[in-house]
């Protein structure tokens, strides 16, 4: 590979376009659903924060299940809005 390619194989000015690039499509699909929600991983975590926080992991698919759940019962009219 030529060795004025940095990260990912791309230029400065390219890797900082493929970041805005990857933060516009992510808050973009976070737009298609009213039901989207973005977690992020706890500050001091890494690559593999699903290992090193198990815990927050388990919390946060237990909350979403807990929220579907919620929302297809109120769609199902069990629930006020």
């Amino acid at each position: 590979m030529d060795s004025s390619f940095g990260i990912l194989g791309l230029r400065e000015g390219d890797l900082d376009r493929y970041i805005a690039f990857l933060n516009y499509i992510r808050r973009r699909y976070l737009d298609v659903s009213s039901r989207s929600e973005l977690i992020l991983a706890l500050e001091g975590t890494g690559h593999n924060f699903v290992y090193e926080r198990r815990g927050f992991v388990v919390e946060q698919v237990r909350r979403t299940i807990q929220l579907g759940g919620d929302l297809e019962a109120r769609d199902a009219g069990f629930l006020r809005a």
